[in-house]
């Protein structure tokens, strides 16, 4: 019998695919880079049909590189970017480019909704700010524009990928993707009536909710037709891929942004600046999560980058290195606004305590410390309503950078633990769909994903320097 489990994991920048055998042996893997485009302010757009095929390349070369072929496969298992979208028609033609999670055209349906006083509502009712992440402003904004040919159809990107890799295939989304696009309750089951008419999104055109682990697909890998069993999104199930099983268990992935987040399980846990979120559903039992995505981690080194501080992310860390502190400076990381817990897409950045002492060194320092900081309030926030944070696990291309895990250490006062799995979102996917079916246990996931590589911290920042952070964000809100 067929025991390897394929997983996809379609996201912003690259299309991954590993090759899992149960419990938690990774065959093979592969990973194809996607582009994205910003035609205008505010904009920023991929094309569908190359999301599409980076699945079917990314899916071939895994299986290449674990020696195998797809009748090896027992099932598929899809991660997705979350709240980006797209409109296609009956035959599954685009209607236009996928919209991005990171797009911010939407900004006018949002001041609209907050002045006719319906930001708690939604707030509360969803789990989400009022932001332009989410899928519902920006679809609002594209109905707005033009209506749409009798036929179209919306989809999240798990839809849009389920849709294109079966001709026959049904117009789906899972119940967690579908908590992300701000047109469903928290603790529904089906699309929002009240909130479809707020944001003015035709039912007929959405699809189907379906249980995570329960997707009732199937998708053709090199011709073979495989059962598609497990689809979420790619935060919720990096979370199930780091083992966080339990109530306090915490993940953060260092990516472009910097993706916190902490189980909660059964129950939905409310705290000030964090959304409230589903990670996934697993037996139709919903397991919930608190979300504290940073909006800027990769992004403020390529920043830093550009800005000529050094040629390199390691000759950055070495230059930093190479002194003790940031000399008083502040770097506030708000180049595309503040995430949690500010959650403010007006925020520009600053650098603050700027004299005659900060050098180069001491402004690559203070950029690494800004990454610390920002995730140490992220972390206060989740302490202030009962989470012991005792551990955080870690996953990331920029976990390869020990002075920032070090400085994390330190500003968080927490130690990290380097996640065993090197792609805790594909893992994550495969893992639910293990759990699924009985082929391993929470027990054998705990095992499979635990690290053994922890940073622990060191001394306390000083009074001082929590003060100097704490008054620069307050500058720039």
């Amino acid at each position: 019998m067929s025991e390897l489990i394929l997983a996809l994991d379609q996201g912003t920048s690259a299309t991954k695919a590993c090759v899992y055998e149960p419990p938690g042996r990774l065959r093979g893997s592969a990973s194809i880079p996607v582009r994205r485009h910003s035609p205008a302010p505010g904009s920023v757009e991929q094309d569908p049909l190359e999301l599409l095929e980076s699945c079917r390349a990314a899916a071939a070369a895994a299986l290449a590189d674990a020696g195998a072929s797809a009748s090896d496969l027992r099932c598929a298992a899809l991660a997705n970017q979350g709240e980006s979208f797209v409109l296609f028609d009956d035959a599954g033609t685009p209607l236009g480019p996928v919209v991005s999670w990171q797009d911010t055209r939407s900004g006018h349906v949002l001041e609209r909704l907050d002045a006719e006083g319906h930001r708690e509502p939604i707030e509360r009712r969803t789990g989400l700010p009022l932001h332009a992440e989410f899928s519902a402003p920006k679809l609002a904004h594209r109905l707005a524009e033009a209506p749409l040919p009798a036929g179209s159809r919306f989809g999240t990107l798990d839809t849009w990928l389920i849709h294109g890799l079966h001709p026959a295939a049904p117009h789906v989304t899972d119940r967690a993707t579908a908590s992300r696009t701000m047109l469903i309750g928290l603790e529904d089951d089906d699309w929002s009536e009240d909130l479809l008419e707020l944001f003015a999104v035709p039912y007929e055109i959405l699809p189907t909710i379906v249980p995570c682990d329960d997707v009732g697909a199937q998708i053709l890998v090199e011709g073979h037709e495989l059962p598609l069993t497990v689809s979420s999104y790619d935060m919720g199930l990096a979370l199930l891929g780091h083992a966080c099983l339990d109530r306090g268990d915490l993940k953060a992935t260092f990516g472009t942004c910097l993706g916190v987040m902490g189980a909660t399980g059964p129950e939905a846990v409310e705290a000030r600046g964090l959304l409230t979120t589903l990670a996934y559903t697993l037996g139709r039992s919903p397991a919930f999560a608190l979300d504290g995505e940073i909006a800027a981690a990769g992004a403020l080194f390529n920043w830093a980058l550009r800005l000529g501080l050094a040629g390199s992310l390691d000759e950055l860390e070495g230059l930093a290195a190479s002194t003790t502190s940031s000399a008083g400076a502040v770097v506030v990381p708000a180049i595309t606004g503040l995430g949690a817990p500010h959650w403010r897409d007006d925020a520009e950045g600053a650098i603050v305590g700027l004299t005659e002492a900060v050098g180069r060194a001491e402004l690559a320092h203070a950029v690494f410390d800004a990454v610390a900081w920002s995730l140490s309030d992220v972390l206060a926030a989740m302490r202030a309503v009962g989470i012991e944070v005792d551990e955080l696990r870690v996953d990331g291309g920029l976990t390869r950078s020990r002075l920032l895990l070090r400085r994390c250490a330190d500003v968080c006062q927490t130690p990290l633990t380097i996640g065993a799995q090197r792609e805790a979102t594909a893992f994550g996917s495969a893992a639910l769909a293990m759990l699924a079916d009985g082929s391993a246990t929470g027990g054998d996931l705990r095992a499979a994903a635990r690290g053994t590589e922890r940073v622990d911290p060191g001394a306390a920042p000083s009074d001082a320097e929590a003060e100097a952070w704490a008054t620069a964000v307050a500058g720039v809100l």
